[in-house]
């Protein structure tokens, strides 16, 4: 049955063609023509996938430049607040000694009637510490002898600019 099939269809070939064509060159073609259907489906989806890379590469710069602002806008106000605490250093700091200049109240432990360094009864009060405290310079890197309130309040002092450095940033 296949052999009276293809005999069938060699004389339709041959009636339509008239005999003169060659239809090698038809089976040719039809298979160029599903290659090029194939190459352009192809085509089509790398180019979808294409602007899909391209839309996801601008999300990516976007995303950056909007990092780079924002370690920009990081880095002025670290600028900024080392600024500041230098300046707040600057005014409060006595330059020789590296202490601060600080007011304490003269009621505090003694009379006001009484020198500085006698204590009550006229005896001459021990103006060091009780203890061998020392306190490192961090300006400086060398231990000094720790001065009592002084040291509280510029320790103070210094874990609140700490903090108010570590809020800034």
């Amino acid at each position: 049955m296949t052999d009276d099939i293809r005999t069938r269809l060699d004389a339709v070939e041959r009636a339509v063609a008239d005999g003169e064509t060659d239809l090698t060159n038809l089976a040719d073609a039809a298979s160029v023509e599903r290659r090029l259907t194939a190459v352009e489906e192809r085509l089509d989806a790398l180019e979808a996938r294409l602007d899909t890379l391209d839309a996801t590469t601008q999300a990516v710069r976007g995303y950056l430049s909007g990092v780079d602002g924002v370690t920009e806008d990081v880095e002025r106000q670290a600028a900024l607040a080392l600024a500041k605490a230098e300046a707040v250093e600057a005014h409060v700091f006595d330059a020789d000694e590296g202490l601060a200049v600080e007011r304490v109240p003269a009621t505090e432990g003694r009379s006001a009637d009484r020198p500085d360094d006698e204590g009550p009864g006229g005896q001459r009060r021990d103006t060091e510490p009780t203890g061998p405290t020392t306190d490192v310079d961090t300006n400086v890197g060398v231990d000094r002898p720790s001065s009592g309130v002084l040291d509280a309040a510029r320790t103070e002092r210094e874990s609140s600019l700490v903090a108010r450095l570590r809020d800034a940033l």
